[in-house]
């Protein structure tokens, strides 16, 4: 009798180290995953802070730019050097999408941030192709062009050709801009004022 107590004593206690085993394996997997989470989470902060950076540092790099002589074909194909902005406009012509028909006027080196977002973007686009900061949008009056920056998850593309993300992408004046799938196509013009 008593070597059967203390066969229930050792299976007792073999039960209980063994759920003390599995309970300590659990919580390690539970700690890893945490770490993991953790981790990425740190990863996905420092990225979100390098863009913001890196938008900063542009938007402050074009603010210092000075501004210069350049030149416009108007429509009758007679180069024009303007050093007068008064002389011009700039806008966005809305093609199709929820704005169709508007244009939109912008300033000379202005940023015009296209999105989802009231609170981030100028122009507010309701679609979920459309991120909530989608790309930006301004005239440099020094490269004598338009400047698109796509900030997007499903892409920005001028004139069919999908840009690459938060890389400024130089374009003339007639650019056709699409915003992912969502329908909406802005023309960038530059015109000369009568």
């Amino acid at each position: 009798m008593f070597w059967l107590g203390k066969k229930r004593e050792k299976k007792r206690l073999e039960m209980e180290q063994k759920l003390r085993l599995e309970r300590e394996e659990a919580k390690r997997r539970n700690e890893e995953e945490q770490r993991r989470r953790e981790e990425e989470q740190r990863k996905f902060l420092e990225e979100q802070k390098r863009s913001i950076e890196t938008r900063k540092e542009q938007e402050r790099l074009y603010k210092q730019q000075s501004t210069s002589n350049f030149s416009i074909v108007d429509r009758d194909d007679e180069t024009v050097t303007l050093t007068d902005y008064s002389l011009f406009h700039c806008n966005i012509a809305v093609l199709t999408g929820e704005y169709r028909g508007a244009e939109i006027p912008i300033s000379v080196d202005e940023f015009v941030m296209v999105g989802r977002d009231p609170a981030r973007a100028n122009i507010v686009l309701n679609s979920a192709w459309i991120s909530s900061l989608h790309c930006q949008i301004r005239y440099s009056a020094d490269d004598r062009c338009f400047q698109v920056i796509d900030f997007s998850t499903y892409g920005t593309y001028i004139n069919d050709q999908k840009l690459q993300k938060n890389v400024v992408c130089n374009c003339s004046p007639g650019s056709v801009v699409r915003f992912a799938d969502s329908g909406d196509r802005f023309q960038l013009k530059v015109e000369r004022s009568l």
